[in-house]
C-alpha cells in the first residue's frame, strides 16, 4: 500500500510548540493546535506548519487526545514504504553494532527510532510488535510488509493488550499478524536462557529493558544469598544464580509468571539454588523483615506504580515503603538494587525516595551506580519522556543512624 501522492493537509501550531519541534520534540499538545481539529479523522497525516505557515514536518493527528499531534519527520518526505524501510534499516543497524548476534533485543523504540507509536521486540525467529496510536495503527497497511520483508520471522504477533492504547481509544488485545507462532520461543540473553511466551507474558515476553542491568549484578552476585523481588519470570534470579549466588529467593504474585521461572531456573541448570514463591511484595518484605531474614543482594524492580501523573503520590509512597522494608533485608554493608519504570517519578524523585527509604530503615545508602534502560532502549535526548527506567545500585551501610 502507498499513501496518495497528495501532500497532507495543513495544520498551524503555536509558537510554543514551533520552539519545542525545532528543538527536536516530537509531539504537539491539544491547547497549540491554531484552530479547530475536530474535522480530523484519528490517525490522519497533516503537514503541520507555523502561524506564519512555514512547513515544521510531517505527523499524524488525533483530534480526542492529549498529545494532539505526533511528529514522523521533519524532512520533506512522503510516508510509504520507502519511509519506513529507511527507518527500520538504521534501527537494525544500530542494535547490530550494539549488540552483535543477539538474538533478543527492541528492535524499534518509538519516538526514539523516530517512529513515534511503534516498538518491535524481536525473540529469535518472532517479532513482538506494540501500536500504541491510531496514527501508526492507520499505517500498519504500509509498514507491517516492510517489517516481514526485512526480517523474514516465523510470526509476528500484535502485543496490543496494553493500556496505553486506551488513551487512542483503540481496543486492547492480542492477535497474530503473520505466520503460526510457537507456543513458547527459547532464547538466549547474554549466555542466560529463556523460555518466553511471547503471546500472553508481560509486556512482550520478557523486560528487555533491564538486559544490562542485570548483567552489571554480575559481580555482586557470586557466593551471595539474594532476594528478587517482583521476579517475573526470573530474569534477575537467573543472572543471579548463573553469576555463582549461593543461594536466590524469586518473589512474584503471578503463579504463571512463577510457573515459567521455575521453568527458566531448569533450563539454565540452577533449579537446586532457586527458590521460587508467590506472595505480594509489601506483605512478605514486612513478614521477613519480622523474622530476621536477611540477604547479601535485594532486588525490587516492580511494574509502574505511576502510569498517570494523577497516580504519583500513591506510587511515591509505595516506592517508600518498599524500600524501607527492602533495606532492613540487606545485611550490613550489602546490595540493594531499586528499580522505577514510572515515568512520572522523575530521576531526583527516585533518588530522594530511596534517601528516605534509607533513613526509615535507620541505613546509609551509598550510590553505587545510576543506570537507565539498556542500549536498544535509546532515550531521545530532547524529550525527557522517553527516559523513563531508574536503576540504583546501593550500597547498604554498616552503621545503624541515631
Amino acid at each position: 500500500m502507498t499513501l496518495p501522492t497528495a501532500p497532507p493537509p495543513k495544520l498551524r501550531v503555536s509558537p510554543s510548540a514551533q520552539r519545542r519541534i525545532e528543538g527536536g520534540h516530537l509531539w504537539v499538545f491539544s491547547n497549540e493546535v491554531v484552530g479547530k481539529i475536530t474535522s480530523y479523522e484519528p490517525g490522519q497525516l497533516v503537514t503541520l506548519t507555523t502561524s506564519q505557515g512555514r512547513r515544521l514536518g510531517t505527523g499524524y493527528v488525533n483530534p480526542n487526545t492529549l498529545i494532539a499531534v505526533r511528529l514522523l519527520t521533519q524532512e520533506p518526505e512522503p510516508i510509504d514504504e520507502s519511509f519506513f524501510r529507511r527507518r527500520f534499516e538504521a534501527a537494525k543497524a544500530w542494535r547490530e553494532r550494539i549488540y552483535p548476534g543477539l538474538e533478543v533485543l527492541r528492535l524499534v523504540h518509538g519516538e526514539a527510532d523516530g517512529l513515534t507509536g511503534l516498538v518491535v521486540d524481536r525473540y529469535a525467529d518472532h517479532l513482538a510488535v506494540q501500536v500504541l496510536t491510531a496514527g501508526m495503527e492507520a499505517l500498519e497497511p504500509i509498514w507491517l510488509p516492510v517489517l516481514e520483508e526485512m526480517f523474514r520471522p516465523r510470526a509476528i504477533i500484535a502485543r496490543n493488550d496494553t493500556s496505553f492504547r486506551g488513551y487512542e481509544n483503540l481496543p486492547e488485545g492480542v492477535s497474530v499478524l503473520s505466520g503460526t507462532p510457537a507456543q513458547t520461543v527459547e532464547v538466549d540473553e547474554f549466555g542466560v536462557r529463556y523460555a518466553v511466551d511471547v503471546c500472553s507474558g508481560q509486556k512482550t515476553g520478557l523486560f528487555l529493558d533491564q538486559k544490562e542491568n542485570r548483567e552489571r549484578l554480575v559481580p555482586w552476585a557470586k557466593d551471595a544469598t539474594v532476594l528478587d523481588a517482583f521476579c517475573y519470570v526470573g530474569g534477575w534470579s537467573l543472572r543471579a544464580a548463573r553469576a555463582g549466588a549461593a543461594s536466590v529467593v524469586g518473589l512474584d504474585s503471578s503463579e504463571d509468571a512463577l510457573a515459567m521461572a521455575r521453568r527458566n531456573a531448569e533450563l539454565n541448570g540452577v533449579a537446586d539454588r532457586c527458590l521460587f514463591e508467590r506472595g505480594d511484595a509489601f506483605e512478605s518484605f514486612r513478614q521477613m523483615v519480622a523474622e530476621g531474614r536477611q540477604f547479601d543482594v535485594v532486588v525490587v524492580d516492580p511494574p509502574a506504580f505511576a502510569k498517570r501523573r494523577s497516580q504519583v503520590g500513591p506510587a511515591v509512597r509505595g516506592y517508600r515503603e518498599i524500600n524501607v522494608q527492602a533495606v532492613k533485608l540487606v545485611r550490613p554493608g550489602g546490595l540493594l538494587v531499586s528499580c522505577s519504570c514510572s515515568h512520572h517519578v522523575s530521576p531526583e524523585e527516585f533518588r530522594n525516595i530511596l534517601v528516605q527509604a534509607g533513613r526509615g530503615a535507620g541505613r546509609r545508602l551509598y550510590l553505587v551506580e545510576a543506570r537507565g534502560a539498556a542500549a536498544d532502549h535509546p532515550v531521545l535526548l530532547s524529550m525527557r519522556e522517553t527516559e523513563y527506567l531508574k536503576c540504583l545500585f546501593l550500597r547498604v551501610g554498616t552503621h545503624v543512624l541515631p
